[in-house]
Order: C-alpha cells, then structure tokens, then sequence
C-alpha cells in the first residue's frame, strides 16, 4: 500500500512539473520582445546623418551614410526605456523628423506625424550676405549677428512668415569672422562669415 500511494505521489509530482513546464512554453512569463524600428529611406546622399533621440533632444544613436542611394536598415531598441524618440534625417539643407513609441509590447513608426525643418540658407558674394528660410510651419525665425569679439551687432525675430529673405550689407563693416545664428522650429543653426 505504501508503495502504491508513494509511486502515485511520484506520478502526480512528475504531471504537475510536466504541466508547469507546458504552461511556461505556451506563455513565457521571462519573454522579452525584440522592439525593432524598420526603416527605408530613398536617395539619400552620402554624408547624410541619421540619428536617433530620445524626448529631451539627447542624441543616443547615429550613424552617416557611406554612399547615395537608397538605404534601409532595422534598429534594435529593445535595450531603451518605454517613451517617446525620433528618427532625424539630416542633409545640408533639411531635417526629416520620424517620432517612434516605445512601449511594452514593441515599437511603433509614426509616420503620420513626420515632419520637415527646412535650413536656413546663408550666402555671403561680394561684402553682401543673404539668409533665407523656407517654413511650412510658419514658426518664429530668430536671427542675430556677432563680430569676432562676441559683440552682438544685429538681431530680429520675424515670425508668422513661410518665406522668409534678409540681405546684410558688410562692406563698411570691420575685416574679421562675424557669426550668425539662426533659431527656428527648436534649432540653433550658425554660420561663420570671413570678410
């Protein structure tokens, strides 16, 4: 009789492991999902940059483009905290900005809500000095003007404008670098003159 309740307590222990072992096949408690961010971008220029940023800005990945063409390529995100990120694609005259959503069950590309900054355009000929900015969003442009020592010299805040063009005559200005700093859309873009 012993023997027969030992030998059932021992089955009865095996199915209930077996049991156990099934359940943790059919749901994983320990599974981690892989949160990958696919990715196609066509004719992109070699140079071009493409970083990921987390929601304050901060730059956690990036990566320049070897060649033009076409590129492709999945991110692995797995190893970032849930939130809010973004792609940028950034060439000499735009940024494209792809937000992402990191959440428990993986990562979503927003393309709804991708955006354009257009650059601001700085062309210095002959002592003159041209800036122009082209935004859809119609955001403030703010621009302002320093010489070499850091002294500011010019500054304007134009907002409400899609198109926007200022010309700067430098031919009585000082021989020397001059600085200018363009904000707009949450950017500080700077471009240094010689003269």
């Amino acid at each position: 009789m012993k023997t027969i309740i030992k030998n059932t307590f021992v089955l009865a222990l095996m199915l209930s492991a077996t049991m156990i072992m099934a359940r943790d096949i059919e749901n994983p408690k320990n599974e981690s999902i892989e949160k990958i961010a696919p990715v196609k971008f066509s004719n992109l220029k070699k140079g071009t940059l493409i970083s990921i940023k987390d929601q304050n800005g901060i730059r956690i990945y990036k990566e320049e483009v070897k060649k033009d063409g076409n590129y492709a390529k999945s991110y692995n995100l797995s190893s970032l905290p849930e939130g809010n990120y973004k792609i940028e694609v950034e060439d000499k005259s735009m940024v494209k900005v792809i937000p992402l959503e990191i959440t428990q069950s993986g990562v979503t590309v927003i393309t709804d809500l991708e955006y354009i900054i257009m650059k601001p355009v700085v062309i210095a000929k002959d002592n003159m000095v041209t800036v122009s900015k082209l935004s859809f969003s119609k955001d403030n442009f703010t621009i302002s003007i320093q010489n070499g020592s850091g002294d500011l010299i010019y500054s304007e805040s134009i907002s409400n404008q899609v198109s926007i063009s200022k010309m700067f005559d430098f031919s009585k200005a000082a021989p020397g670098s001059y600085i200018i700093r363009m904000e707009t859309e949450g950017r500080v873009f700077t471009e240094t003159i010689h003269f």
